[in-house]
């Protein structure tokens, strides 16, 4: 999994450790079934969206030919 600078960035604004907590498990989901996301509506079909409403994490990712995950945007 790879994180854009733009989601370093996001990351790096997250100070509360349960957010921190509450992501890491969303990103930990994501990379272990990248199809847990939906696909992002009019966008290429590789960008997906996956929102865990029980912890108040929402992702937008896409996958490269290599199965690599890219992470472009993160909301905690």
């Amino acid at each position: 999994m790879i994180l854009t600078e733009s989601t370093i960035r996001q990351v790096e604004q997250v100070t509360s450790r349960e957010s921190l907590a509450k992501l890491d498990h969303v990103l930990v989901a994501v990379s272990m079934n990248s199809d847990i996301g939906i696909q992002v509506q009019g966008a290429n079909r590789a960008v997906r969206e996956y929102t865990d409403s029980f912890r108040n994490v929402r992702v937008i990712y896409y996958i490269v030919t290599s199965h690599t995950i890219v992470v472009s945007y993160i909301e905690v």
